[in-house]
């Protein structure tokens, strides 16, 4: 089963994707001479380094389902969950529902049969949280 993204929320600024882009033109590797000036030699090092950079940078709060587990965590792109909330089966979940928190924002829970119950999201606004609760029901619980 491919990966469904429910919820994403980025950790860190975009403006720090830019310091990769940055940093890879004048990487480790081009300290070093080469008896070959050729440019593929200072260019492929440059571009890995800016890829990995990006990738460890690229950190977001998500939440995922895989395989029919819903899995809520920090995720690093690459790498996958570097950190879990929750990993739980598809299978255990009875209902989703919203619910307004004390802070006013209107938080989206999922309940288990066992009567647990877990945070996916929470959104600022009602009718939102309301559509995308409806969303995640849809894909979660099969319902039409």
């Amino acid at each position: 089963m491919k990966n469904k993204i429910l919820f994403s929320k980025q950790l860190l600024h975009p403006f720090f994707y830019v310091i990769p882009m940055y940093l890879g033109t004048y990487s480790i590797f081009d300290l070093f001479v080469f008896e070959d000036k050729t440019v593929l030699f200072k260019i492929i090092p440059s571009l890995f380094f800016t890829y990995l950079l990006h990738s460890l940078l690229n950190i977001t709060k998500s939440v995922i389902l895989k395989n029919d587990k819903l899995t809520k965590g920090i995720h690093i792109l690459g790498i996958g969950f570097v950190k879990k909330e929750f990993e739980i089966s598809k299978a255990v979940i009875y209902k989703v529902y919203i619910e307004q928190k004390k802070d006013k924002y209107f938080g989206i829970y999922i309940q288990t049969k066992t009567g647990i119950n877990y945070e996916l999201s929470a959104l600022p606004n009602r009718f939102p949280a309301i559509e995308k609760s409806k969303e995640i029901e849809k894909i979660l619980l099969k319902t039409v």
